[in-house]
């Protein structure tokens, strides 16, 4: 029975498996992904280094890569619907801190195909099933590396769109790919023992859905009086389009600010003696709505700030503003001078978070 125990013992020192995880984010506005402490380098993208959590000593060692590639189709989870964006691993990379190790024997018996870059202190293995050429050997017996990262690559667009595509809402959404990878240590017999370490990648998205990128008007609200001589009243209107290019999961909000003092919103004649109050009013088109129609009503501001809402997650909201007197409420010809009078307004807008 002894002899038993201690023979599954040899058996499965060799497949002494090492586990670790890194974390990656980024911040999501709208359709822009911003990573967080990403670098580039030779294949894809990677990570500050991660000293290694666990490590035997080894006189010699060959760095391996990948033990085969991890699906590349992650799923993502957080406080909306789940979607799928496209992860790559790639490969792999060591940093022997200050071992001192240098190339030594040929390691052309060990299973796997050659592919890898010794850059001291910097180990690189793009692919699966790769190996380094060479041992690389030490004076005395020492940890073989201090500090561990993967190479990776991420597919912005695909997490732009599938967070857009499921109407994903405010929070942080998390995906996980696990892999492994294998390298070799020689053993105090001067055998070549394998060594696993399984991985995770943890990629967190930092959400947030509604991005105003730009905003236009079309048209003018200038307007031309239109008198009648019958009533002895005059009026005026104009229509001028909006056009908000972002991304919006709820819609936004907008609020007027005057360059004039006062409460009454209303035009001022150049002169300064004579104003006209006006009214204007919100027309939402499309999937675009406006959630107070008359903003203004004869000179009353009744929402200093109201909601363009949207009924689905949207790139653009579109809308119209008219401006209008002596329509709500009849102005009369005789109170109001020849002219020219104006308002300065200034839009103020920002998505609905």
């Amino acid at each position: 029975m002894r002899c038993y125990w201690l023979a599954m013992l040899l058996i499965l020192l060799p497949l002494r498996v090492d586990a670790q995880t890194f974390i990656v984010q980024a911040v999501v506005q709208g359709s822009d992904v911003q990573w967080k402490h990403i670098l580039p380098t030779d294949g894809g993208d990677t990570l500050l280094w991660q000293p290694v959590v666990s490590n035997e000593a080894t006189s010699a060692w060959v760095p391996g890569g990948l033990v085969s590639f991890p699906s590349s189709n992650v799923t993502f989870t957080g406080p909306g619907p789940s979607f799928d964006a496209y992860v790559d691993i790639k490969g792999f990379q060591y940093h022997i801190g200050g071992s001192g190790a240098v190339e030594g024997a040929d390691a052309s018996s060990l299973p796997g195909s050659v592919n890898w870059t010794f850059s001291p202190p910097e180990i690189s293995l793009v692919g699966a099933g790769v190996r380094a050429a060479r041992w690389l050997e030490h004076m005395s017996p020492t940890s073989p590396f201090a500090f561990i990262r993967p190479i990776f690559a991420v597919d912005d667009a695909s997490i732009a769109d599938g967070l857009l595509s499921t109407g994903a809402i405010n929070g942080t959404y998390r995906g996980r790919v696990d892999f492994s990878v294998t390298y070799f240590i020689k053993s105090y017999q001067g055998v070549a023992m394998p060594r696993v370490r399984q991985h995770s990648l943890v990629i967190e998205l930092i959400y947030e859905p509604n991005q105003v990128m730009s905003a236009s008007i079309s048209g003018s609200l200038s307007m031309t009086a239109d008198y009648d001589v019958v009533a002895k009243t005059v009026s005026a209107e104009a229509i001028a389009g909006v056009n908000i290019v972002g991304n919006f999961h709820s819609g936004v909000s907008l609020t007027l600010r005057r360059e004039s003092a006062g409460d009454v919103y209303q035009l001022e004649h150049e002169h300064g003696d004579n104003a006209i109050p006006y009214s204007l009013d919100c027309i939402g088109t499309g999937a675009s709505r406006c959630e107070a129609f008359k903003w203004i009503h004869s000179g009353v501001n009744a929402y200093p700030a109201f909601n363009i809402v949207v009924d689905r997650p949207q790139t653009v909201i579109n809308f119209d503003l008219k401006m209008s007197y002596g329509k709500d409420m009849e102005t009369r010809a005789e109170d109001v001078l020849s002219g020219l009078y104006q308002e300065t307004l200034w839009l103020s807008i920002e998505p609905i978070l």
